[in-house]
């Protein structure tokens, strides 16, 4: 099977085209019915080009030996093959991420079994450390899944959603959103749920190692805050994790290498500048921003000011 690129080529300059010229089109309805037939044939071009993708990488599966009872079963297959290599814990059984990557790991399946090398996003249980603490009921064994999660973020990277207040940073020594970053590489940020599209504000400390500050997507910053309150939707509106957070969490996991690796020459500059002291520098107190708080040199010393930051920014580059 030959792959139509030319087709699709040309159909892509027909609809830019099309739209370029609208204004020479002396009837409304007759540019309407062209568009119409411009969309149906870009759709059936893309539907071959899809077909032609699953056909090629059907013909390599066969060819390395792997075969599938049917094509149904080769599709999926196939879909699970082009979703990223990050892993979802802790998330609920009625969750969207089985629709973003192919391996999630909710409380029947038990995330504490978790073992595998990709980077993570992580939804531990939060009631037995956030700031209704005290009214909550958590099972003996619950608190510590969030330190099971912490330890695996540390160890594969990825992202850790939390509400904002959590205790959680201050048991496992987590920086806070604007307090630089550990040992392991991880900062966190501050963010609201409400700008992905939850019925409330929810404003939410994310964990992040495996991938520096600057290289995050963006944040859909919302003007005006979602109008819901918390606390007057039912438990599992307020658990479910809105389909573009979802998005943007996995997105940002997918850029997300093991800490270890991406620190390691952090390790070599502390053992050669004796103990933490780069890391000590960057201190709750000096108030500024991720770029400016993470200084550190291959000589060990730190740096400030302007040098500072093009320090920070030449290390960045190795994560």
């Amino acid at each position: 099977m030959v792959m139509p690129t030319e087709n699709f080529l040309r159909l892509a300059q027909a609809r830019d085209d099309l739209l370029l010229q609208r204004s020479a089109w002396a009837d409304e309805h007759e540019f309407m019915i062209a568009q119409k037939l411009r969309d149906e044939a870009i759709a059936i071009i893309e539907d071959g080009t899809r077909d032609w993708a699953f056909e090629s990488w059907r013909t390599k599966e066969h060819a390395g030996g792997r075969r599938y009872e049917s094509d149904v079963i080769a599709r999926a297959a196939y879909a699970a093959s082009r979703m990223p290599q990050v892993s979802v814990l802790f998330a609920r059984s009625d969750s969207c991420y089985a629709e973003l990557v192919s391996d999630v790991w909710d409380a029947e399946r038990d995330a504490r079994k978790y073992t595998g090398s990709n980077p993570v996003v992580c939804h531990p249980p939060c009631r037995a450390w956030g700031r209704l603490r005290h009214l909550a009921k958590p099972r003996p064994d619950e608190k510590a899944l969030a330190l099971f999660a912490v330890e695996q973020i540390r160890r594969v990277g990825g992202v850790l959603e939390h509400p904002m207040g959590s205790t959680l940073w201050h048991e496992a020594n987590l920086p806070l959103p604007g307090h630089g970053v550990d040992q392991w590489g991880g900062f966190s940020v501050l963010v609201e749920q409400g700008w992905w599209g939850h019925a409330a504000p929810k404003p939410t400390y994310l964990y992040i190692c495996g991938v520096s500050r600057s290289a995050l997507p963006p944040f859909p910053v919302q003007l005006r805050r979602a109008a819901g309150k918390t606390l007057e939707l039912s438990p599992a509106d307020r658990e479910r994790t809105p389909p573009a957070f979802a998005r943007y969490l996995v997105g940002v996991a997918a850029q997300c290498s093991a800490p270890a690796q991406c620190y390691s020459d952090l390790a070599a500059v502390t053992s050669a500048g004796g103990g933490n002291s780069e890391l000590d520098a960057v201190t709750s107190g000096q108030g500024r921003s991720n770029t400016d708080l993470a200084a550190v040199t291959c000589s060990g010393r730190v740096k400030r000011a302007p040098g500072k930051r093009a320090a920070f920014a030449a290390f960045a580059r190795l994560m």
